[in-house]
């Protein structure tokens, strides 16, 4: 599949080029990357990746619930039955956006997306196909999930 860009209200979504390595670099600086994103710690230049994250900055503005939308929308355009969806268990931000876009708690399991030592043994939050019922997706994540 050619490599498309997705564009909403605010953002535009499309693979980073070598001009964004720098500010990627910068934004792996963040405490929270020690303990949530797979890329190395402490990050460097030549450790720029791509991921799913928000830099201090650009955080509590709903950007990243914007961008997971996005990315949904167009797995569903493309005729995708389900959508599965990944995050360290206790970041609880990352699983609030998961809510917040609808979709509906899977429940607790092994991660398959290899860890910085490769392991996948970490146990992750899951989410699906976004039901129906916005509300009832909503509803289905326990509350300590996204404390």
């Amino acid at each position: 599949m050619p490599p498309v860009s997705l564009r909403t209200a605010r953002l535009v979504l499309d693979r980073p080029s070598p001009d964004d390595v720098d500010v990627i670099t910068l934004a792996g600086q963040d405490p929270p990357f020690e303990r949530y994103p797979t890329i190395p710690w402490p990050n460097a230049r030549d450790h720029a990746g791509l991921g799913s994250w928000a830099a201090a900055p650009h955080r509590g503005q709903g950007f990243m619930a914007e961008a997971v939308r996005a990315g949904v929308d167009r797995a569903f355009d493309l005729a995708w039955p389900t959508v599965t969806w990944q995050a360290l268990v206790g970041d609880h931000a990352a699983a609030a956006t998961a809510r917040n876009v609808g979709l509906a708690f899977a429940g607790i399991g092994p991660g398959v997306l290899p860890r910085r030592d490769g392991s996948t043994s970490i146990r992750r939050h899951r989410a699906v196909t976004p039901e129906t019922d916005p509300a009832a997706a909503r509803s289905s994540w326990p509350a300590e999930t996204c404390a």
